[in-house]
Formats: structure tokens, sequence, C-alpha cells
């Protein structure tokens, strides 16, 4: 006779090329994907991380995950851009391969994290290993313009019939088959959220969101890399001030091109309404969108599900963004889309927002209530109902 109770492996191997840290007797993850995998544990009697490992501090975007027990097995470290590492990559291959085979058993359970170097050959590999698995893809799905081969690559076999089984993917695609699954993701846990609700509630009660004669309050939050565009955030700040609009604005985060645009806004005779403050804690960050009556992203591409949109709209933000990814539809909830994200579009949305601020009282609040149903519990139940969902009918 059939046992029609529902049985899921106890053990889940998440294969992924982002850096993991060992740090003060800890191993740390990148922030938002960490409190994912907390989340996710509770599923699971053991989870086996397999990635790249480092002995150094790790950047204040990273968290130490809170699961007690999950193990890591080191893979070659060989991120880069350049000849050097991609010839290095090709020749620890191998050893990768013979990672992700050792580790992978016919009843354990396989996540592969993509699109990344690792999670492209779990995702070839992977269906010889165990019928047990599961994809995020944690990209823009319906690619970009210069999109790397690797990446459409990835999206390709994990929409393939080689692979089978369910891929969460932001936001809903036509013409997808069936085990390509739209889905969220979040760091807000519930406390978090009321919290945001707080906020909202009193600033509107107290009509704080009325700018009045102050200066508008505009934040920007992420990695300061090319891919961000933040050179248009500056130079629409800049047309904002010959228009003599006052503003304040606070950059935060780290990255390569911090000194480019701290130089950048001194020479558009900007910096001086600019505050740069390097990567915060995700509390801290949290916290700022209290400030905030403007969020800015102004990246056109790699998108996939903006966090610090979804985060900002909680607190009432009005979050300025470019259509790309899923970005337009959760705009579409109290936000502004702009369709290149040039510098003159940027200016001409905040100084809509300067000018009209009681106009926008009903975007905050639609956009608040929107973002509520975005939380890690609400994520827990729905990875629980997933993978019970999919891997249940795999016996």
């Amino acid at each position: 006779m059939k046992n029609n109770a529902v049985q899921i492996p106890k053990h889940l191997i998440i294969a992924t090329a982002t850096p993991h840290y060992w740090w003060q007797n800890k191993l740390w993850g990148f922030g938002p994907y960490s409190k994912e995998i907390d989340i996710l544990a509770p599923i699971f009697n053991k989870i086996t991380i397999l990635s790249p490992l480092l002995n150094a501090e790790p950047p204040k975007t990273y968290l130490t995950f809170k699961t007690k027990y999950i193990t890591h097995k080191p893979l070659p470290n060989v991120g880069g851009k350049h000849l050097y590492n991609k010839i290095l990559g090709l020749l620890t291959l191998p050893k990768s391969i013979y990672i992700l085979c050792t580790n992978v058993g016919k009843n354990d359970g396989l996540m592969a994290r993509c699109p990344s170097s690792f999670g492209l050959i779990a995702t070839l590999i992977g269906p010889l290993l165990t019928k047990f698995r599961i994809a995020k893809y944690a990209g823009q799905w319906n690619g970009y313009k210069e999109e790397p081969f690797s990446v459409t690559m990835q999206r390709k076999i994990l929409s393939s019939s080689w692979w089978s089984a369910p891929v969460t993917v932001y936001g809903q695609w036509d013409n997808q088959p069936k085990h390509i699954i739209a889905f969220f993701t979040s760091m807000m846990n519930n406390a978090q959220m009321k919290d945001a609700i707080k906020s909202f509630e009193s600033k509107k009660n107290n009509n704080q969101f009325i700018r009045n004669k102050r200066p508008l309050k505009i934040l920007f939050s992420g990695r300061l890399a090319p891919e961000k565009n933040i050179s248009q955030l500056l130079k629409a700040l800049a047309i904002l001030k010959n228009k003599k609009l006052s503003f304040e604005c606070k950059i935060i985060g780290s990255g390569p091109l911090k000194d480019d645009l701290m130089q950048e806004s001194q020479t558009l005779g900007i910096f001086q309404y600019i505050t740069f403050i390097n990567g915060l804690h995700y509390n801290q960050c949290l916290k700022q969108n209290a400030w905030a009556d403007c969020l800015v992203l102004p990246s056109t591409h790699s998108e996939g599900w903006p966090k610090v949109i979804a985060e900002a709209m909680a607190y009432g933000v009005i979050c300025i963004g470019v259509d790309h990814g899923q970005v337009a539809k959760m705009l579409e909830h109290g936000g502004i889309c702009l369709k290149n994200g040039t510098d003159i579009e940027i200016a001409q949305a905040l100084e809509d927002v300067y000018q009209n601020s009681d106009k926008f009282l009903t975007h905050r609040e639609k956009a608040s209530k929107w973002s509520r149903q975005y939380t890690t519990e609400g994520l827990y139940i729905k990875n629980k109902e997933l993978i019970k969902k999919w891997w249940a009918n795999n016996d």
C-alpha cells in the first residue's frame, strides 16, 4: 500500500558561486541571501553550502547565518572578469564538479542559485544526481541588453525539459513552462514591517508628507557600481539645483565608483547637498526610509525584484525606477516608472514630487498597503508549499 504522507529530503545542498566568509568563528553570507537561507532552514534537518570561502572580515552587507545546522564545503575561488580568472576557472572545473557530485546524493535536495558560474554547473549536472531539485533565479528573467552568454544559457537550461524542476523567478512572464514559477523575496520580518507601517501612519497623521518649504529628501541605497547608473541621479540633482529647488540626498552604499561619484558631485556643484554613507547593516538601512520622501533606483538592467523598492514603499516613500525586470510592475502600486532613466527624466519626476507633495499622498498609501504582503514569514510559507508540492510528486 502506498504511503501518501508527504516525504521530502531532510538534507538540502545549496550550489552558489557567491563567496562566503569565515570570520570570528562564524559563517557569513550576503545579507539578503543569508536571511533567505535562514527562512528555508526549518524545512530541513541539515543544510550544506557549496561555495567559495574567504577567511577575512566580511563587508557590512553580509550577515551571519542564525541556523546552527549549516555546514560549508569550499569551492575554488576563481571569480573575476579577467582572462586569468577565466583560465583558472577552466583549470579548476573538474574539482568543482567533483565537489558537487560527492556531496549531492540521490535522496538529497539540491538548490541551484542562478545566475552564477557554479549555478550553471549545478543546472547541467544536477539532474543526474537527484530528482529533488529547485533553482532560485535572482536576476532579470526576461534578459537585458549586453547580457553575458553564460547567463542566457542558464535561462535556457532552466526553461528546458532537462532541468524540469521548479525555478523561482521574479514576476509573471508569458509563454513559460509550468515549472517556471513567479515568486518574490523579502528581508523584512513582521516586526520590521510593523515598524514601517507605524512610521508611515505617524508621518501621514502629522502631515509630514506635505513638504511645505522644507527640502525634498532623496535616497539611494545600493552598490556603487556602473550598473546602478548613479551618475544620472547626480546629474538630475544638478538640474534641481539650477532650478533653485531645495533638496537633501543620502547615497548609501559602497563599491568601486564611490570616489568617482564623490568627485562628480563636487564637479556638478552639489556635493554639499549629498551625504555619502558607507554600507550600513540592514536595520540601519531600513530606518533611512523613515527619513526619505523619495527613493531613486536609476539602474537600467539586471534588477530582478529590487528589495529596496518594496521596503521603501512599505514606509510610504515614493519610489522612482526605470522600466526593466519587475520594476514597472512594482511601481504600478504607487511609484513613478521612467522609460530610460535619463537625468532629465529623473529630475522631472523629482520636481513633480517637490511641487505636488499633496498629490502623492494617495500614491504613498497605496504603496505602503501593497508592500505589506512581502515579509519573511510569508516567504517561508510560500517556499514550504512549493517544495512540498513539487518534491512530494517525485516519489
